[in-house]
């Protein structure tokens, strides 16, 4: 047998070791992933990142190398569309169904600038050649321009309905534009002065683009040719038809300069394309192409390559021969704006990941993942590529939930794979687990009196334990589909449900039967409540309403008619007067109970409303954004008082202790977050990877976790991954949580790169009487052994003069140990022997 030795650690004294120059602080990053497809993504001009947006909103800037995670970016409310790093690759240019454009900093994470293109929803945001411009495309017939600097808007121009990929619209300098005046005529303009240069006849114009060399136009049109104009004086140069035999008014031609500026390709919906010189229009090559108009194309390094884009497959050609050279099947890049550098392109993987693609190679060379792209063990069997299931994937994404025990510290977690766990929040430490269903579980609730909890969720079923022991005491079967919301009555005698199927249904628990139901018409129930003296029942529902039901007679009282979208939170006060509601149309409302009047509303005109509650005082309304932040609106004067920040996904939970010192909130992604609510202070992020695996970090950057998911914790400073194991000890805290409870102070890690690594010994380890070695510079190394006994000395060949501590770990244990006071002593070329025995 084999016996492997891993070096993890060596600890230098006053930990000043370092062989970089940079001043930034070291964060430690959990490997998170994307919890939705990645709908957009980009690779440096460097070659050293990559970047990724999603339908879940953020962005993640990942090591192209290494995969580790470097930066998260949490700027925008709804699904990112596009990406595009600048030219220096210091910013990154997102777009997103927010109808937002924004510049961040890649390094900080702070934006730069926001632009507003008002005009109609955004389809896509581009820099042009040289990067000094930023150009916004509408899904109608305008786009913008923008200073990249300044943020300067510099105007709107006119293209094509159907136009959404032309950076090539604005000069490659940035001095001149295209706009499209009407189906007869192109404006040439000078964007400085918005003077027109000259005017361009076209029949029908759909793509309009400058040669980088800026010598050239050359307009497509919707009649399947193209046409070359003299970019300085605006003389027709000549055209050249793509199909001569075929006559069409609506078949967009799709035009690509090569970057040399010295060919075009073209290509339509007719199947055929065309790459032809663009001074004489003499042709080059013939591709056949599919029957379908395009989505993105774009030549390859050294314009050896042109790439095509479908919905649904991607397909290389020869420039120099036309011939397909392979084709790429692929799901889920509808409208995706795909991209080559460096000969690879990125494209959405499996799970929510992302995978880069060697085009040369013609496979994928890295996935690009995290925890929440793990295989999922929910027992759901929804596609966020089928259509049918797009309505209930978007409804069950914002269902996690939490519910907190009555009487003590005790907090349920579901879906946690098919799971709840049951966290005691003083400890951070899970104290059961309920298996029992078979899918994930939506909505958890424990009655008034403390003795009882009901969870259901994907099953269609709803399982009751006793809330001391968590023994499953009841099934509750009758539902068609899926379980969306739980509410015990205020006595705790019958219990609630609100489901996929369009139902309400009452529950006599000790019977085990549904006594009462309930149809909705619009849609279905998202949320079920009592009212405090039980003679209500209330459901939000997916459309818009907020129901009042006379519970004996099961018949409609009243409607609370103010939201536009789903119903997403229904609270009363402690004293039954009021009930606050929220929407997924970002609008908080505050009701009159008796009379049905909304008396308030509170709305900042940012992102969707997941969650909402009373503060404990009941001078507060506390609600969840999608933006990730929680805030605090003074009930009184209706303002907003105070926001906190510090989940990456949107809020979609809000609870209080009884005793009311802590909060916990819940995020999409899973996260659950501690605060004490008195201070308004994150204490500690509980992230659940799995029913087994967790981790526990807290603003500090300090971290626990279950031993197999410590390795999803990256070191980050600047956009420097940094591969040095010596900082897990600086970081890894067991028992955090409990240390945090109590009030234990944990020394910051927000120190410089500079002060931390400082001289980093260079290491290596050679077996004694073995020529074999293996050096590495980043402290971390292996060694091979075929027996369990053997001595293995450790070289330092440069830097650690000052070593006061040596830890050797093997797979975690610790195998040798050695302190200053017990003489390490580096022999000849600063060498230590160590005999070790590995069980």
């Amino acid at each position: 047998m084999k016996y492997i030795l891993t070096s993890l650690l060596f600890i230098i004294s006053n930990l000043t070791f370092s062989q970089t120059q940079t001043n930034s602080s070291i964060e430690a990053i959990i490997q998170m992933g994307h919890s939705k497809t990645v709908s957009a993504s980009d690779i440096s001009h460097n070659g050293k990142y990559i970047a990724t947006g999603s339908i879940d909103r953020s962005i993640i800037i990942w090591d192209k190398k290494t995969g580790k995670e470097i930066r998260i970016l949490h700027h925008h409310v709804k699904s990112i569309t596009a990406l595009h790093f600048s030219k220096d690759d210091q910013y990154i240019l997102s777009a997103s169904n927010d109808n937002t454009v924004k510049l961040s900093d890649i390094e900080t994470g702070e934006v730069i600038h926001t632009f507003l293109h008002t005009k109609y929803d955004i389809a896509n945001a581009l820099f042009n050649g040289d990067g000094s411009k930023v150009i916004i495309f509408d899904k109608r017939q305008h786009f913008s321009v923008w200073e990249t600097a300044t943020g300067e808007f510099v105007g709107y121009f006119k293209k094509d309905y159907a136009t959404f990929n032309d950076p090539k619209t604005v000069s490659f300098n940035g001095n001149l534009v295209l706009s499209k005046i009407d189906d007869t005529k192109v404006a040439c303009i000078r964007l400085k002065t918005k003077d027109t240069l000259f005017t361009l006849p076209s029949a029908k114009a759909y793509t309009l683009n400058f040669s980088n060399n800026e010598k050239h136009i050359v307009i497509g049109s919707s009649r399947l040719f193209a046409t070359v104009f003299d970019a300085e004086t605006g003389d027709s140069l000549h055209s050249v038809s793509i199909v001569k035999t075929s006559e069409c008014d609506g078949c967009k031609t799709h035009v690509l300069i090569s970057d040399d500026s010295k060919a075009v390709f073209t290509t339509s919906n007719k199947g055929v394309g065309k790459l032809w010189n663009i001074k004489t229009g003499r042709e080059i090559a013939a591709f056949k192409t599919p029957t379908k108009s395009p989505n993105t194309i774009d030549f390859t390094e050294n314009n050896k390559q042109i790439m095509v884009s479908y919905d649904k497959e991607i397909r290389f050609y020869s420039t120099s021969s036309g011939n397909e050279l392979f084709n790429l099947p692929v799901k889920g890049i509808n409208n995706f704006n795909i991209q080559v550098r460096n000969n690879q392109i990125v494209l959405p993987g499996k799970n929510f990941s992302a995978e880069v693609w060697s085009i040369p190679l013609k496979t994928v060379v890295k996935t690009y993942k995290g925890y929440l792209n793990q295989t999922k063990s929910d027992g759901l069997r929804f596609s966020y590529s089928s259509w049918i299931d797009g309505a209930i994937l978007q409804y069950i994404s914002y269902r996690t939930r939490l519910a907190l025990h009555p009487n003590k510290h005790e907090l349920i977690i579901g879906k946690v794979d098919s799971s709840a766990i049951v966290l005691n929040l003083s400890t951070g430490k899970k104290t059961k687990t309920l298996t029992d269903a078979s899918k994930a579980i939506f909505c958890q609730t424990f009655s008034k009196d403390g003795k009882l909890l009901a969870v259901a969720g994907g099953d269609r079923k709803i399982r009751i334990y006793d809330a001391t022991t968590y023994t499953l005491k009841h099934i509750l079967v009758g539902h068609q589909a899926l379980i969306f919301d739980l509410q015990f009555s205020n006595n705790s005698n019958v219990i609630s449900s609100a489901s996929w199927d369009g139902t309400l249904r009452t529950w006599d628990i000790k019977e085990g039967t549904w006594t009462s139901y309930i149809e909705i018409n619009n849609g279905a129930p998202y949320l079920v409540r009592y009212s405090p003296n039980d003679l209500y029942l209330l459901s939000g529902d997916l459309y818009k309403n907020i129901d009042f039901w006379e519970a004996d007679t099961q018949e409609n009282f009243r409607t609370l008619i103010g939201h536009t979208e789903t119903i997403s939170g229904i609270e009363f006060s402690k004293d039954g007067q009021y009930l606050v509601s929220s929407s997924w149309d970002g609008k908080i409302k505050l009701w009159h109970t008796l009379t049905g009047m909304q008396v308030a509303k509170f709305n900042d005109k940012g992102a969707p409303v997941y969650s909402v509650n009373f503060s404990p005082d009941q001078k507060s309304i506390i609600a969840g954004h999608g933006d990730r932040n929680i805030k605090f609106w003074n009930l009184e004067t209706g303002k907003l008082e105070k926001q906190l920040s510090g989940h990456v996904s949107a809020v979609t939970d809000i609870q209080f202790t009884n005793d009311g010192n802590l909060m916990v909130s819940r995020g999409m992604n899973g996260e659950v977050i501690v605060w004490d609510y008195k201070q308004k202070k994150q204490l500690y992020t509980y992230i659940p990877i799995n029913q087994n695996d967790w981790i526990i970090t807290t603003p500090s950057g300090h971290f626990d976790g279950s031993k197999n998911a410590l390795h999803l914790v990256n070191y980050v400073s600047g956009m420097e991954v940094i591969a040095l194991e010596a900082l897990f000890d600086k970081y890894y805290t067991p028992g955090l949580a409990i240390q945090v409870m109590n009030g234990g102070i944990l020394n910051d890690t927000g120190e410089s790169l500079n002060t931390l690594i400082k001289n980093r010994p260079e290491l290596a380890f050679q077996y004694s009487n073995s020529t074999n070695r293996s050096t590495t510079k980043d402290a971390q190394g292996m060694v091979v052994s075929n027996t369990q006994n053997f001595s293995i000395d450790v070289t330092i060949l440069g830097g650690g003069e000052d070593i006061s501590e040596l830890n050797l770990y093997n797979n975690g244990k610790l195998v040798a140990h050695r302190i200053t006071s017990q003489n390490i002593n580096f022999r000849g070329a600063k060498k230590v022997r160590n005999l070790l025995r590995l069980s």
